[in-house]
């Protein structure tokens, strides 16, 4: 089976990142234990990241994901905290400090 490579111009990047975004809620329940945010901290680190490259058409989604990236640190995945620290200090371009 021959898969045709993906066009980075037809595929809805920012789409997919809201979608990762909703799942957030889901990994973060008090049942999922410390394994839900731990998973989930990569993925929402990435979107964050793309999302900040993008402030204007992106801005309500990075202030969500600041958010979240806080309720995963109090939930124990302390790197995260930092990470959100970082991107409020970092210059990435078109985003206001």
């Amino acid at each position: 089976m021959d898969l045709e490579p993906l066009d980075p111009q037809a595929v809805d990047w920012v789409q997919h990142g809201r979608n990762i975004c909703q799942s957030v809620e889901y990994f973060i329940q008090d049942n999922m234990g410390d394994t839900g945010p731990a998973s989930v901290f990569p993925a929402l680190t990435f979107v964050r990241l793309y999302f900040s490259f993008r402030p204007r058409l992106c801005k309500r989604e990075i202030l969500w994901v600041d958010e979240m990236l806080e309720r995963l640190a109090d939930k124990g995945v302390a790197i995260a905290g930092s990470i959100n620290t970082l991107f409020a200090k970092s210059k990435v371009p078109g985003q206001a400090m």
